[in-house]
């Protein structure tokens, strides 16, 4: 039989009825879905922010993307050597970089010259037109910097005479914190007037130092372009978990859904069958309910971006903090969600919303037509549930093990994790049923006996809510111990490596030089400690090369995770040299193994006395004593000093910042550099903390709407009891006990789920995205503490339901008895 389209519109008008008749039910589907599509959109809104920053960095210009002639050591030269080379038929670019501080703001001044840094094809910026060129020459002259520096220049230029002041300009292509000007401009502001820092070689000129005309042939030196660091690869890891916690929001979501879509297709199925009688098919039946949910979900998809955009800004800026922190990246302010977000976050609502429905279609699809009594039809075959969710689980549990042994990868690590997740959250319900068989067993009263039997029935509504409950507890476990654990091991981490009071960044090696001899001579420093950096290759892998001075203070605070017995004497003999954990793992060296480190020369190739922990780098690094860094690479640079001091260690720095004009960012503290390490440790883990807190809310939101839905089918099942004299009250407040009690025997099951997690995160996935292992420490206060944050989270749903059934009139039960039930 046809129905017209008309025919179609009224059963779906019918469908929609059920809605406007189950509010509640309307509401939990509603909230479900919008809170996961939230949560997904916020995460995703991050990342893509995030790497669109990058995409916008990588544009912007650098002068260290091509070679360069400068002073050994990286110092300063006469600017003199610019017209020399010119003449003798070299097309350099002159350019002076410089920092100017005040009050804690530091900006870094390039200064270009803008005739032959018009061919720099190295960034987005470009030199002044002509009509500008006037202005951007003539003093005081115009400083262009990135929109978001403007105030920072502003305050910093305040020190400089209104007269000598340049004005300031926004433009785009310029990385946030520098400054670009004439060069005799910025040679004035930095008082640096006849100096340059290097001179920029043209592309594809392979000219040597050797080439240049007297004396420039021995005072200059090329450098070859630094390695730029992808920023976009080098974060993968920090958004793919990101990315991991999102989807686990919204699968906890999605537990909502599920729920409220099983309830409300139980709850109508007198309709279902009212419209099959009608002539309806079960395949037209289905597709309009699907029309109906995608118009639901799109609804609640719209809704779940907008609070989705509110959590992506409240948490960018510690995003922001962390990044910056951990990886030097720059992520700009301006949060926009596009055509995309929108798009993407109503879809991801649709298809979660279809795929939680898709056990209720495959069920009407089965469903007899004269077969349909109502809420039993389900409930008969939930025994049969629990040994198919026993099979999901034992599948899970066999697939995280094929994904720990065969696979290889942060993605092998993350789905690990997912299957162990899983295989927990099938498991559940049949631990619960199995501790509810135990404890029918050994009682003996009605009361009891009927207290198991009923929950035992209840928990078939309740186990998705306990489910998104066990998975909500379980990460928060998991995730707070990785943390805590972390914190512990950054601290001592920070004490061992932060040994010396005091840290000095010479602007450059000439002054390096003569801040050492100054501090040598002052009476209260008992050791001055070069630290020397440079960089170079092992089996095409980039490394960091650190050069440092064989002193008591390493000696006595390093802790190597594998190490010769005699590792300071091998290090000082110039043979051997130290690497961190990440190189090891990703070359797979272990101690007495030889590296071959590339060098100007060749290769230079050393014995590996010890392997060191190296917590929050994502690179590889070696280091030597001087004495080989000297030979093997003189150009290193030789700019950072550590100083061991025996008292008045602020006066020390305020004694050195006047001698040798030094700005706040050049003299360290070593309390304030382990209290800004610290700072960005905690916002490193705020957003992973926000985002598990979102998730136990969420499995929250779930057990309240699941006991919401089940309130109103319950009257049938409480009131024979009430019948039988048992008060209103106790009826309530065994109610009350019940999911308490399921709720305390789930979070009891999360505890070892948790400790699974805190494995899983320390020994695979940090491994896989970073390369380096955390010890793993448990923390059984805090299980206490989430253990007794789930109970409550469960109280406070189950609050309402209790109140809703002391406050329920006599009559109203006493009518149950009125009908044919």
């Amino acid at each position: 039989m046809t129905i017209p389209a008309g025919g179609q519109f009224m059963i779906l008008k019918a469908l929609f009825g059920h809605w406007q008749r189950h509010k509640i039910q309307f509401i939990t589907l509603i909230t479900g879905l919008a809170a996961a599509t939230a949560l997904w959109t916020g995460v995703q809104a991050l990342n893509s922010h995030a790497r669109t920053s990058y995409a916008k960095a990588a544009a912007a210009v650098t002068e260290t993307q091509r070679a360069a002639f400068e002073a050994p050591g990286g110092g300063l030269f006469d600017d003199a050597a610019f017209a020399s080379l010119r003449r003798a038929g070299f097309n350099v670019v002159p350019i002076l970089s410089g920092t100017l501080s005040t009050n804690g703001v530091s900006i870094s001044l390039t200064g270009v010259d803008p005739l032959t840094f018009g061919g720099n094809k190295g960034g987005s910026f470009k030199v002044p037109s002509a009509s500008a060129m006037t202005n951007f020459l003539i003093p005081p002259g115009i400083l262009y910097t990135a929109p978001q520096s403007l105030e920072s220049l502003e305050r910093v230029l305040l020190q400089i005479e209104v007269a000598r002041r340049p004005l300031v300009q926004s433009a785009q292509g310029i990385v946030e914190g520098t400054a670009i000007g004439d060069i005799a401009i910025v040679q004035r502001l930095l008082g640096r007037v006849g100096l340059l820092t290097r001179l920029l070689v043209p592309e594809g000129d392979t000219r040597t130092a050797g080439d240049l005309p007297a004396p420039w042939d021995r005072k200059l030196v090329r450098v070859e372009p630094a390695k730029t660091i992808d920023i976009a690869g080098l974060t993968e890891s920090f958004h793919l978990n990101l990315s991991a916690f999102g989807l686990l929001c919204f699968l906890v979501g999605l537990f909502i859904v599920y729920s409220a879509v099983g309830l409300a297709l139980e709850a109508r199925i007198p309709s279902i069958r009212t419209l099959r009688v009608c002539g309806v098919s079960r395949r037209r039946l289905i597709a309009l309910m699907a029309i109906e949910l995608t118009l639901i979900a799109t609804l609640a998809g719209l809704i779940g971006v907008i609070i989705g955009y509110g959590i992506a800004t409240a948490l960018l800026p510690d995003v922001a903090a962390s990044l910056r922190g951990l990886y030097g990246a720059q992520l700009n302010d301006d949060l926009v969600l596009d055509a995309t977000c929108w798009l993407g976050g109503v879809g991801i609502s649709i298809v979660g919303a279809l795929a939680a429905a898709f056990g209720s279609f495959l069920k009407v699809s089965r469903l007899p037509l004269l077969a349909a009594q109502g809420g039993d039809a389900w409930q008969a075959s939930h025994a049969k549930g629990l040994l198919f969710k026993g099979f999901l689980a034992v599948v899970c549990f066999m697939a995280s093990g094929m994904f720990y042994y065969l696979g290889t990868g942060l993605i092998a690590a993350f789905l690990l994790m997912a299957s162990l997740l899983l295989g927990a959250a099938f498991i559940l319900p049949v631990f619960l049923a199995t501790c509810l068989l135990v404890g029918a067993h050994f009682s003996h009263e009605p009361m009891s006996q009927w207290f198991w039997a009923d929950c035992r029935k209840q928990l078939s509504g309740l186990s998705l809510a306990l489910m998104a409950l066990l998975l909500a507890l379980g990460t928060n476990i998991g995730v707070g111990s990785m943390v805590e654990g972390f914190r512990l091991t950054f601290t001592s981490f920070l004490d061992e490596r932060l040994a010396a009071e005091v840290y000095v960044y010479a602007p450059d090696a000439s002054t390096g030089v003569a801040i050492e001899n100054w501090l040598s001579q002052h009476e209260h420093v008992t050791a001055v400690l070069p630290i020397w950096r440079a960089s170079s290759r092992v089996n095409g892998m980039q490394v960091g090369v650190t050069g440092f001075q064989d002193h008591v203070s390493f000696r006595d605070t390093w802790h190597f995770l594998e190490a010769s017995p005699t590792v300071w004497e091998d290090v000082k003999s110039g043979t051997s040299v130290l690497i961190n954990e990440q190189l090891a793992r990703r070359q797979g060296l272990i101690v007495g193994d030889s590296i071959n480190l590339d060098v100007d020369t060749g290769l230079f190739t050393a014995s590996i006395a010890g392997i060191y922990a190296d917590y929050g780098n994502a690179t590889g690094a070696v280091r030597a004593t001087l004495d080989v860094l000297a030979l093997y690479w003189p150009r290193a640079e030789r700019r950072r000093l550590g100083v061991r001091v025996a008292k008045d260690t602020d006066k020390l720095i305020t004694d050195l910042k006047t001698e040798f004009a030094l700005s706040n960012s050049q003299v360290t503290n070593q309390a304030t550099l382990k209290a800004y390490s610290n700072t960005v440790f905690e916002k490193t883990f705020t957003i992973t903390s926000v985002l598990s807190t979102l998730t136990l809310g969420v499995a929250g939101i779930a057990m309240l709407t699941s006991l919401l839905t089940l309130a109103n089918g319950r009257l049938l099942e409480i009131a024979p009891i009430w019948g039988m004299g048992v008060p209103r009250r106790t009826l309530s407040n065994l109610e009350f006990l019940k999911t308490l009690f399921l709720a305390l025997l789930t979070a009891v099951a999360a505890v070892p789920l948790g400790i699974a997690v805190t494995w899983c995160l320390v020994a695979v996935v940090n491994v896989e995205a970073f390369g380096w292992r955390l010890p793993m420490y448990v923390f059984p206060m805090q299980w206490l503490q989430l253990v007794a944050l789930g109970i409550g989270t469960a109280m406070l749903a189950s609050i309402y339901p209790a109140l809703k059934l002391i406050r329920t009139p006599p009559a109203q039960l006493a009518k149950v008895f009125a009908n044919e039930h």
